[in-house]
């Protein structure tokens, strides 16, 4: 057939016929009219609709391999129409209409111009089966049934459709699911989003009608309006993708997410309405926090929180929340007028106390913030003495409003004075319950802080130690090579710690902190500018010297935020390896993370896995790159298994187990789709050979394993390339294949683990959206005896985490507490801690750690903490279970990734740089080397007055470690220790040593005299004890009786004044050090008494004392008596007791009165009165005693005085008892 051109507005009726357009020689065949025709059937023909015209078909329209060009007219088709080509034409229509009953399927490519139109109530409309259907512009659905398919339905260009209206009739969303680069209205009708994914650019308006979707996701770019119809979002999620969004109307979300990293996000909630959530609301920003507002500001927008809620990094103003409290867990900032929000975990930072207070008045300080904010009221908490007889507070509590929440707040605790020789006295700052309206503070109770009230009655011949500014210690600066006087922090210092150097000087060269005779170890601290920094490690891998990793032990941390700054760059005042702390003399304790091990496993570079087995005490690596599997000794260090380099290698922490009931290590070959099975005794191929020792998983990329105790199976979890995840199971006695478990539901698994409570499998997971690669976790709870799912069905079994990552780097069982904890990476520098409930799978707690990217998850067993390591900062953390607080991060060498602790709690740390494995310990001191300390002027004993030493007792705790003390007994020129004479083993005199005067030596077992290194009595004595027959233990010490002090060298009445100790330790056990408490010597005085210790007999330096019962009467006719008491010494104390036991008694002020009669004693000194009203305590009549001691102003105690009278209480004394 030849042209036909219809013209000037002519109208063809066809009637029942049909045309065919084939194979002519026209180019084209142009319709410029209104045309209604019955069929049309186009082979390889043209057909052009011009501007404004419609071609309505009575009949079929057929598609063979022509086309219509619809440009901008209408092709308005009353029956069937068959896409075996496509339509084409920029901003034309294509409409279904008509009353007949048909069904018209798209085929793969079809194309549709901009606009059309499903307008015929008995039509269903599909989809084509595959590929994608195209859609030139909007869809508009008035009538009739639209289904999706397989294929996608988008724009040409791969874009959304312009609009797509729904008024009436259905449509169903295919597999292939829907993009909308415009507007998705809903005024009627029936939308069924399905479980694909609908894609929205601009706005979703639902103003009549039924939109519903049950399980897939829904990713809005623009604006959300709800006025009318119904919206049934079921199991499905709504996310809001990186612009700026207003959710207008009063609707109901299962998930409603909004987590765009890389751009500002604002969203905004109509003010006035109510947005319900009954899953999870989770709203996560960037680093610059967007925000979370009403529209219009100072009127609420409402958010009823039915399930849960994460947000994180925003700005919020003007949210209320009506049901369950919205939970800001990290970043987030209370702009004003919200209502039932909670910025941040609740939680408080209580500092550690400034130190000790003491019975003079001293004070000492604490404070006290919230982590974080109350919600909408006030937390007020108490503080209380423990023991106000030995501290008070300066405050009853502390009021904390969502104001000042953040803001710490100050408690001064001031000691209390008594009479009492009893030392340093343990009490405690209570702080209570606190009073509040938010149920979460409600129930969480702060820590208290402990406190010492230091002592100031120590009697004359006492030590304590309870005053560090008393005592010298050595200082090692000097002991490296060359000396350490200038601290030069690293490139990777932080404000809580890092790499640094010593050097000796600003600027100067590096210091050997190996060679021989350096005594600055791991544990020490250095002092500088009146800041402390501990020595966590040395690290040898610098040429040029040997940097140190040092942490601030002060520096107490809160959950997102690090500690003081430590200084860059400063002039080294002392370093020191022992500390008088605690009122007790020991080594260097800093509370912190101390490495005393450092090896390396065979020059492999990229290790990840740790694990350690309790049954031969060894630790298990494996690399991630060659398969190289390792086992070393944590007691030293060393390889002890042959290096199995034929292994498969990969990159997750997971790789790992250990198989308890056949002492097997369990390896995964990621690359070979199998595992190895290891004896852990030897190290070698369980089975004697790989072959026979690997066992085909049928997984792709097999990436976790895990050891079944219960049923002695082993269950494998893979990373698939292609196709679903799966789980193989394995009998781990012969690794023969029990089962496949396929993982619908799930892109891939990252980590599995065996819950030997419930007999469960727990499975991490993720899901992936591809179109904005935005991943969703799930962590699911299998019965390890049936496989199916533990709760009955998926839905009951799997909790989904408010995490984006899919990274799993941790997941074990806390027994404890019936948890699984579940850490993961939200980013380079994100970590995302999960706590969950091990019976009901509901998330406890979500806590972020800005700035930690959470690289290996540890429980610390012995101190309740869950470690964490960090491969960007070069950290470990401590974080509290309970509460998620941070409390420390230690600085690690380079790059940690496997964490696992031994048998002795001991912490092992896998450096991925350097592939180092190191040990630490907490609570470690410096060891194998000797360290000393001295008493000074202000804490040597006076013995001017002393006639004689009887014995000293002391209190110490050596513990099997070295623990020596020597005396001076001529102001700290000379020291000696005694064996069966007095020995000077450390002087500074030339009359001893026989070289310079002032200069410091110590003697050898051969009686030769050595100038110590460093001048210094200190350095002397450590060096000294170096020889055995230097050395005087404790045991020594307290052997000792009066011959022996006194003999030649020794005490010397009249000629010694005063006695100075000095305490040399050395440990071979860096947990273990030992200390000493107090020592008390015993002595009688030139006045013939005795004195010290405790409290001494006999004599005293208080001359002329009595007591005298009611001025000398016989007769009592009652208990209420008054006693007359008379000193020498007007300054001395009393103790008063009715039975002779002073135990229970205490020491007052001996307060005479002067304005009476001056008296005076036979030895010429004056005697002073003082009268006191005294009880008796008596249950019959009869003769009573009151006792009576003096103590001096130099603290010596008197002998007991004592006077009887007779109680009649019957007779009233008429009768002489």
């Amino acid at each position: 057939m030849g042209d036909l051109p219809v013209t000037g507005g002519a109208t063809y009726n066809h009637n029942g016929g049909h045309i065919i357009f084939q194979n002519g020689t026209q180019t084209d065949i142009i319709l410029d009219a209104t045309v209604t025709m019955n069929s049309i059937y186009l082979n390889t023909s043209p057909f052009d609709i011009t501007a404004g015209q419609t071609l309505q078909t009575a009949g079929d329209v057929t598609f063979a391999n022509g086309f219509i060009n619809i440009n901008t007219g209408t092709l308005e088709v009353l029956d069937d129409i068959t896409f075996q080509a496509n339509l084409t034409g920029g901003t034309g229509t294509l409409k279904i209409s008509g009353p007949a009953t048909r069904t018209i399927t798209m085929v793969d490519g079809g194309e549709i111009p901009a606009t059309f139109i499903l307008d015929a109530p008995n039509v269903t409309f599909n989809g084509p089966p595959t590929g994608q259907a195209e859609f030139d512009g909007s869809i508009t659905i008035n009538q009739g049934s639209f289904v999706g398919s397989a294929a996608s339905i988008e724009r040409t260009s791969g874009q959304g459709v312009t609009n797509f209206t729904i008024n009436g009739g259905s449509f169903t969303n295919g597999s292939g699911g829907l993009e909308v680069a415009g507007t998705l209205s809903s005024t009627g009708g029936t939308f069924d989003g399905g479980s694909a994914q609908i894609s929205v650019d601009t706005a979703v308006s639902i103003t009549g009608g039924t939109f519903t979707s049950t399980s897939g996701y829904l990713l809005l770019e623009g604006d959300w309006s709800k006025t009318g119809g119904t919206f049934n979002h079921n199991n499905g999620i709504v996310y809001l993708y990186c612009q700026t969004h207003t959710i207008s109307g009063d609707t109901t979300f299962n998930d409603l997410y909004a987590d765009c990293q890389s751009s500002t996000e604002d969203i905004y909630f109509e003010a006035g309405g109510t947005t319900t959530i009954d899953g999870m609301l989770r709203v996560v920003g960037t680093s610059s926090p967007p925000d979370v507002a009403s529209t219009i500001p100072g009127s609420p927008a409402y958010i009823n929180i039915v399930g849960d809620s994460f947000f994180a990094n925003k700005i919020l103003t003007d949210i209320e929340a009506v049901g369950e409290t919205i939970r800001c867990r990290a970043g987030c900032t209370n702009n004003g007028g919200n209502a039932n929000v909670r910025f941040g975990e609740p939680g408080y930072i209580v500092s550690d106390i400034s130190g000790p207070t003491d019975e003079s008045g001293g004070t000492a300080t604490f404070t006290v913030r919230l982590v974080g904010e109350p919600l909408d009221t006030n937390v007020t908490i108490p503080v209380s003495s423990s023991n106000t007889a030995e501290g008070t507070v300066s405050t009853a509590s502390l009021i904390f409003t969502p104001a000042n929440f953040a803001t710490p707040q100050t408690v001064t605790v001031t000691g209390v004075n008594d009479s009492l020789d009893d030392g340093g006295v343990a009490y405690t700052i209570i702080l209570g319950t606190p009073t509040t309206t938010d149920a979460l503070y409600a129930v969480l109770n702060p820590p208290d802080v402990a406190v010492v009230n230091a002592d100031n009655d120590d009697p004359d011949g006492s030590i304590g130690f309870d005053d560090a500014s008393l005592f010298s210690l050595e200082d090692v600066k000097d002991t490296a090579s060359p000396a350490a006087l200038w601290f030069q922090a690293g490139d990777g210092i932080t404000a809580d710690g890092g790499h640094a150097t010593l050097l000796d000087g600003d600027g100067g060269t590096p210091v050997d902190l190996t060679v021989a005779g350096s005594k600055i170890q791991a544990g020490c601290s250095i002092f500088i500018a009146g800041e402390e920094i501990a020595i966590h490690s040395l690290d040898d891998y610098v040429t040029t010297g040997h940097n140190i990793t040092v942490t601030d032990p002060h520096s107490l941390m809160d959950p997102f935020t690090y500690g003081d700054t430590l200084p860059l760059s400063a002039a080294v005042d002392a370093i020191y390896c022992n500390r008088v702390s605690g009122d007790a003399v020991t080594l260097t304790k800093n509370e912190i993370l101390t490495q005393i091990t450092r090896v390396s496993p065979s020059g492999v570079t990229d290790n990840q896995p740790l694990l350690f087995e309790d049954i031969h005490g060894r630790l298990w690596t494996n690399s991630s790159s060659v398969g190289e599997v390792q086992a070393f000794s944590p007691t030293t260090g060393a390889l002890l298994s042959t290096t199995l380099t034929e292994l498969q290698g990969g990159d997750e922490p997971h790789r790992l187990a250990y198989d308890s009931t056949n002492d097997a290590i369990w390896v995964v070959n990621e690359t070979d789709d199998s595992v190895t099975k290891l004896d852990a005794a030897t190290g070698d191929y369980y089975n004697g050979t790989l072959a026979a020792s690997t066992f085909d998983t049928t997984n792709d990329r097999p990436i976790a394993i895990t050891y079944d105790v219960t049923h002695d199976d082993i269950w494998v979890a893979d990373d698939p390339l292609d196709g679903g995840p799966e789980i193989t199971r394995l009998n781990a006695a012969d690794g023969a294949f029990i089962s496949d478990i396929e993982f619908t539901g799930s892109d891939y698994l990252t980590a599995i683990l065996h819950e030997p409570t419930d007999d469960a499998i727990w499975v991490a997971g993720y899901m992936m959206d591809p179109d904005v690669f935005t991943f969703r976790m799930e962590l699911r709870k299998l019965n390890a005896a049936t496989e199916a799912y533990y709760n009955g069905t998926l839905e009951n079994s799997r909790v989904f985490l408010a995490s984006a990552s899919f990274i799993v780097t941790g997941l074990l069982y806390d027994a404890a507490r019936d948890v699984i904890w579940l850490l993961d990476q939200s980013g380079a520098e994100q970590a995302i801690l999960t706590k969950i409930d091990a019976d009901t799978l509901d998330i406890l707690a979500i806590y972020s750690f800005s700035g930690f990217s959470g690289d290996a998850l540890a429980y610390d067993a012995s101190r309740d903490l869950l470690l964490i390591s960090d491969n960007q900062m070069f950290m470990v953390m401590e974080v509290d279970p309970d509460t998620g607080h941070e409390l420390h991060s230690y600085t690690v060498g380079e790059f940690p990734l496997g964490i696992a602790q031994d048998e002795l709690n001991d912490l092992w740390i896998l450096e991925e740089n350097w592939g180092y494995l190191t040990e630490n310990i907490f609570n470690g001191v410096p060891f194998d080397q000797y360290y000393s300390a001295t008493t000074t002027d202000g804490s040597q004993i006076d013995t001017s007055t002393w006639a004689d030493i009887t014995s000293l007792t002391l209190t110490e705790d050596d513990d099997g470690e070295e623990l020596y003390y020597v005396f001076s007994f001529d102001d700290r020129r000379t020291f000696s220790i005694y064996s069966t004479e007095w020995r000077e083993i450390a002087s500074d005199l030339a009359v001893v040593h026989g070289d310079t005067d002032g200069v410091w030596y110590y003697r050898d077992g051969a009686n030769l005299w050595t100038a110590a290194s460093a001048d210094s009595a200190e350095r002397a004595l450590s060096q000294a004890v170096e020889t055995a027959a230097n050395r005087m233990t404790g045991a020594d010490v307290t052997a000792l009786g009066s011959s022996d002090w006194t003999d030649t060298d020794g005490f010397e009445a009249g000629a010694t004044s005063t006695i100075d100790v000095g305490v040399v330790f050395r440990t071979a056990d860096p947990r273990d050090p030992p200390l000493v408490d107090e020592l008390n010597f015993s002595f009688t005085t030139s006045g013939g008494g005795g004195g010290g210790g405790g409290g001494g007999g006999g004599g005293s330096f208080v001359s002329n004392g009595s007591v005298l019962i009611n001025d000398g009467d016989a007769c009592s006719p009652d208990l209420n008596v008054t006693l007359t008491l008379k000193a020498s010494d007007a300054s001395s104390k009393i103790i008063i007791n009715n039975d002779g036991d002073f135990d229970t008694a205490a020491w007052t002020d001996f307060v005479p009165d002067l304005d009476g009669p001056v008296e005076f004693g036979s030895d010429g000194k004056r005697v002073y009165t003082m009268t006191v009203p005294w009880t008796l305590d008596v249950l019959e009549d009869g003769t009573q005693t009151v006792y009576v001691k003096f103590r001096s102003s130099s603290s010596s105690v008197s002998t007991t005085y004592s006077d009887t009278i007779a109680v009649d209480r019957v007779l009233q004394c008429s009768t002489a008892v």
